[in-house]
């Protein structure tokens, strides 16, 4: 396996304001993609792509395109993008399991708390939380 130099193409992707996971994930993903291949080109980019169809999920498969695509770009390397985009499968829109009104009642009539204080300041949070729809990440 050829070791990269990646420190110019760190600073490249920094001066285009890439997070720093970004820039980590990017570059572990580029290692991770010469293990399996010797060269970034068009052919060796497809081959991967089909190779894993099967192993990977279709938005890691779009993580890797990316990171790849950015690493092409910083090289100034010539490949077609165009015979390489229909590999990937499109990805289902995730369905997420939502609490309903019903639920939320349910939540709310559980008292553990032992004053009263902490039961509605946690009962306003959980108001807080349903209505606005905010989640975890």
């Amino acid at each position: 396996m050829k070791k990269l130099n990646l420190t110019k193409y760190i600073k490249w992707l920094q001066e285009r304001n890439r997070s720093e996971k970004t820039i980590a994930l990017y570059c572990q993903l580029l290692e991770q993609f010469l293990t399996f291949k010797t060269a970034i080109n068009t052919e060796s980019i497809r081959n991967f792509l089909k190779e894993n169809i099967t192993i990977y999920q279709p938005n890691s498969l779009k993580t890797f395109y990316q990171a790849l695509s950015s690493y092409g770009k910083f090289q100034k390397l010539a490949i077609e993008w165009e015979q390489i985009t229909g590999i990937i499968p499109k990805s289902m829109p995730k369905l997420f399991s939502v609490l309903s009104i019903s639920d939320l009642e349910l939540l709310k009539s559980i008292k553990s708390e032992r004053s009263q204080e902490n039961y509605q300041r946690n009962n306003l949070i959980f108001d807080f939380l349903f209505y606005s729809g905010i989640r975890v990440s």
